[in-house]
């Protein structure tokens, strides 16, 4: 375990997390916007790493945290448009076998890129919203959304393999994560974007 593992497990830097959090009203504090309430903190910087005073942090939601993160390594592409600007009417969307908090997520993916999904979903002879869960696993292990539940194992189990989180560079957001099976990988390519 590194310094840094071992102090961002420490209470010294949960308590300073906690005082970011309040400082904010649990608002996030993304430049975009953001509607979310914010549940992480971000560190500009490593400058001042054990010291950090407000000033180097930045409360987010764990969308926005992923955008700022960059985190890279696990199957799915990290969110572009991260901010939610507006309030999401969630008696508008559909019930579904998926468990609420993964089934949103997925949701909000597919309908951005129906094309993308709905392409491979044909290809694989599953349903998009399937797929598009698949194609983001990482951001909803990350987002601390993703449920273990039966329903959902069975939904994906036949095109994901359950690995330690840091085979997905998921280590700190759970001890184990879903990773697609490698026959499956050349179905979901990652999409680079510029900065």
């Amino acid at each position: 375990m590194t310094d840094y593992q071992k102090y961002m497990r420490s209470k010294e830097w949960k308590a300073k997390r906690q005082e970011k959090l309040e400082a904010c009203d649990h608002k996030c504090e993304c430049e975009g916007g953001c509607y979310r309430k914010a549940t992480q903190i971000h560190h500009l910087h490593y400058d001042t790493l054990g010291d950090e005073s407000m000033e180097d942090l930045q409360a987010l939601c764990p969308k926005c945290h992923m955008q700022k993160s960059r985190v890279k390594g696990f199957y799915g592409r990290v969110p572009l448009y991260c901010c939610q600007t507006e309030p999401i009417d969630e008696s508008r969307i559909p019930k579904k076998i998926l468990p609420y908090s993964v089934w949103h997520e997925a949701n909000f993916w597919y309908h951005l890129k129906p094309d993308r999904y709905e392409n491979i979903a044909n290809e694989l002879g599953a349903d998009p919203l399937i797929i598009s869960l698949l194609d983001n696993l990482g951001i909803l292990f990350a987002c601390g959304k993703i449920a273990v539940t039966p329903k959902t194992t069975k939904a994906i189990e036949a095109y994901a393999d359950v690995v330690p989180a840091s085979e997905a560079a998921l280590e700190g957001y759970c001890d184990t994560a879903y990773r697609i099976k490698p026959e499956f990988q050349k179905y979901f390519p990652s999409d680079e974007y510029d900065e």
